[in-house]
């Protein structure tokens, strides 16, 4: 029979015809079209027959409840540009054709944007535009391209689950096991050196042979399949050497059997292909393990204010529910999707859409998380929780992919090792072929198998998630374990002074200035309310419980000032130079504009100035004296020089103080350090976020409010300041930990090598060592990880 040009499947005698081919069914052919129509026949140069059988397509009708709005809010995610995002598991992907395919959807329909597909979990991302596209219909248009979308509304907001790739390596397993026993069980008389005669010898190897058969093309699909991708892409996988051995043993025992010379080697192929999806299976269970993919409560130290009977309170968000009444203020995140119900919203979405403008909101509005509030304080009543908001992707957006494959070195030593193993297996078979022939075929299978280099692919990415984990359970929580390899090459750190070396929780505040009448503390109080700065919050916390009052036309600078109008007065607070750039009257001469001083005016009349003490940390001294040994130490703060006595009485006069630093200042500041070297930068996520987003690694530190900052790499609970020393040697032992493992894994590979090339072991038993080396190098790389932070890191 003819196959389907777009499945593969076998054309019955009644097949449709179509330019040229024969398709199983309409609706193969029907998509076949609609891929050269949309000029994307490329597809089927990927792969032979990539395409997926239609008739299993549900009707088009099957999609149309999916745009009622209760279903709709589950499934999507809206973003700030007026596109919608959803996430869809695809249990059909199989290979890069269907890849490259569902990532080409915008050639489709003008209304979906760019789409992505995480291979490892059958998922796929489309932003689309709704008034475009509905949800349905691209649904719909998935499932006539034969990718029709897993919908169980019971598990949104859950990570998509495997079952049908378990199913399915449960299955070759079953296959895989019955053949091998099978063949072993024809194979018992060879075993015991009995005679039989020649029908009944036959009549087992060619029955071994049938049997064999799924085996090779069916359970040993995967290897078939991911070499000659990587041979169509003229690289070497870690897979080649795997389906080259495979093809070697069923060739040799397919001419044998033929030709009557033996009985071949079919009970050593079945269990070699057995014990290699054993290894498979294995490996998979200890990366569910580890969890690689965690969710955000074991990563965001964050807490929300929410409002509960007119009090605020400061919450976690693993407690935040639809219905919480949240307040963010000027130059926090919104931490959840809500409803705007009091303020006014000018929110930037930079983070998200890169669009540099606020967007004005106002109350009934729909407010998307990971925008941040610029301006005053605003009330939102929640209507997704932070794992169903967009917070968590903004998060995780770009540690996927440093995640789902080893780092490019890894790679490329994989590589060369391949290669080098195909170079030692060839020259054995070659070797014995003169020698003796009767060992070429037991040395050439058993080098391919025995020296397969996965256990050097999964060394790094083991021991660096390992230490993330780590790392987060004793306060630092990093974006990706991409991270923990860029944090130990680090040859200087930049530390922001204020918020970050000070602790302005415990600030004492005193005030110069025209006494405060009540109705002065009630207007402080509410411009202040809003501000994000640490010395501003210092004062709102020194004028005490004020009842909330709303807050007209606030504006806040960075590193500057805020205002605002209230009961018809207009209120500004900040350094001397923002109320002179403002017109005030009356600032005084006498005094030095420090970063520390809060001076306020009222209708432009200088009123008085708040002076603000915030204490070091304590644990700075030991902490630079660790750090001194092996960095080069930087401090910056838009304070004056002022406090640089106090600094270098605590942290040594032996390092580089910069003060006076606008945001703008910091970021060249590290971009010329940067210059020089691998930059850590510790800061307090408010003014510095262009110069942690600027650094080699940004590493926020957590207060009590929320000032996660997208641009940084990893968050530090500020009580753990003093840890960073242990933090930065562990980073810089994990690299020891995966030089140690590389050198396990090749010295297990020559010892391999060395029995295999000599023709001593058989491929069932490299078949054996194969998985076992992977699962050493990993429990290598887990438990020096576990033991390295136990040494290394204080509780």
């Amino acid at each position: 029979m003819v196959p389907c040009e777009h499945c593969g499947q076998p054309c019955a005698s009644e097949a449709t015809t179509g330019s040229g081919f024969q398709f199983c069914c309409v609706g193969c052919q029907a998509v076949y079209e609609l891929l050269h129509s949309a000029g994307m026949g490329h597809f089927y140069r990927l792969e032979s027959h990539p395409g997926t059988r239609m008739t299993e397509v549900a009707p088009r009708t099957d999609f149309a409840y999916l745009d009622r709005d209760e279903i709709s809010r589950k499934l999507l995610v809206r973003e700030p540009n007026g596109l919608a995002r959803a996430t869809l598991h695809i249990p059909d992907i199989r290979c890069v054709a269907c890849v490259w395919l569902l990532e080409n959807l915008y050639r489709f329909d003008p209304g979906i944007g760019a789409s992505r597909v995480v291979f490892p979990r059958q998922e796929l991302t489309v932003h689309f535009d709704p008034n475009q596209i509905p949800l349905s219909r691209l649904v719909e248009r998935l499932a006539l391209l034969g990718y029709p979308p897993s919908l169980r509304l019971e598990a949104l907001g859950k990570t998509p689950a495997t079952a049908p790739l378990r199913r399915s390596l449960w299955l070759k397993l079953g296959i895989a096991g019955f053949v091998a026993g099978n063949t072993m069980l024809f194979s018992v008389p060879s075993y015991l050196g009995l005679q039989t005669s020649d029908g009944l010898a036959r009549f087992m190897g060619f029955a071994s042979l049938l049997l064999a058969l799924p085996v090779v093309t069916y359970c040993a699909s995967d290897y078939w399949r991911a070499a000659i991708h990587s041979l169509r892409g003229r690289f070497i996988s870690l897979d080649v050497p795997i389906a080259l051995g495979i093809a070697a043993l069923f060739g040799q025992s397919a001419f044998e059997i033929v030709t009557g010379r033996g009985g071949g080697y079919l009970d050593s192929l079945a269990a070699l292909v057995f014990l290699l999806l054993i290894g498979r299976w294995l490996q998979g269970r200890t990366f569910e393990k580890l969890r690689f993919d965690r969710s955000y409560a074991d990563y965001f130290p964050l807490s929300a204010a929410t409002l509960v009977n007119g009090r605020e309170q400061r919450v976690p968000l693993t407690s935040l529910s639809v219905g919480d009444r949240l307040v963010v203020r000027h130059g926090e995140l919104i931490p959840v999707d809500g409803q705007l119900v009091a303020g006014e919203g000018r929110i930037d979405y930079s983070f998200v859409t890169g669009e540099a403008d606020p967007v004005p909101r106002t109350v009934g509005e729909e407010l998307l998380a990971g925008g941040r509030q610029l301006g005053g304080a605003i009330e939102i009543d929640a209507t997704r929780t932070v794992d169903s908001s967009g917070l968590m992707a903004l998060w995780d957006r770009s540690s996927l992919a440093s995640e789902e494959a080893p780092p490019t070195f890894v790679g490329q030593a994989a590589r060369w090792f391949t290669l080098g193993v195909l170079l030692v297996a060839a020259g054995a078979a070659l070797f014995w072929s003169v020698v003796d022939p009767s060992l070429v075929l037991t040395s050439f299978v058993s080098v391919l198998i025995v020296a397969c280099p996965c256990a050097l692919a999964l060394a790094t990415p083991f021991a660096t998630g390992t230490a993330r984990g780590e790392l987060a359970r004793r306060g630092l929580f990093l974006r990706s374990a991409g991270v923990v390899e860029r944090l130990a090459r680090a040859t200087t750190a930049v530390f922001d002074k204020t918020g970050t070396l000070t602790d302005t929780a415990t600030s004492e505040v005193t005030y110069q200035g025209r006494p405060l009448e009540e109705r002065d503390r009630i207007a402080l109080a509410a411009v202040l309310g809003g501000s994000s700065h640490p010395y501003g919050q210092a004062v709102r916390r020194s004028l005490g419980d004020v009842p909330p009052h709303e807050v007209l036309g606030y504006e806040e600078l960075a590193g500057a000032g805020c205002r605002g109008s209230l009961e018809d007065r207009q209120l500004l607070c900040g350094s001397r130079a923002w109320l002179a750039e403002h017109g005030v009257l009356g600032l005084p001469t006498d005094a030095e504009d420090r970063a520390s001083t809060v001076h306020w005016a009222s209708d432009r009349v200088y009123r008085g100035r708040f002076e603000v003490v915030a204490p070091l940390r304590s644990g700075l001294a030991a902490l630079f004296a660790d750090l001194r040994r092996r960095l080069r130490l930087v401090i910056t703060s838009g304070d004056s020089a002022r406090d640089r006595d106090r600094l270098v009485h605590a942290v040594g006069d032996d390092l580089e103080l910069f003060f006076r630093q606008s945001p703008r200042d910091k970021h060249d500041l590290v971009a010329s350090l940067a210059d020089h070297g691998p930059v850590v930068m510790v800061g307090d996520g408010l003014n510095d976020a262009a110069a942690l987003e600027r650094s080699t690694v940004g590493i926020a530190v957590a207060r009590d409010v929320s000032v996660f900052a997208p641009a940084c790499d990893g968050l530090l609970e500020a009580h753990r300041l003093s840890g960073l020393g242990d933090f930065l040697r562990f980073s810089r032992r994990i690299l020891l930990v995966i030089k140690t493992c590389f050198a396990v894994s090749i010295a297990y590979n020559l010892i391999g090598l060395a029995f295999a090339v000599s023709g001593r072991l058989e491929p069932v038993v490299s078949a054996i060592l194969m998985p076992l080396s992977s699962l050493t190098v990993v429990g290598l790389a887990v438990g020096l990880t576990h033991l390295t932070a136990r040494w290394t890191i204080a509780r």
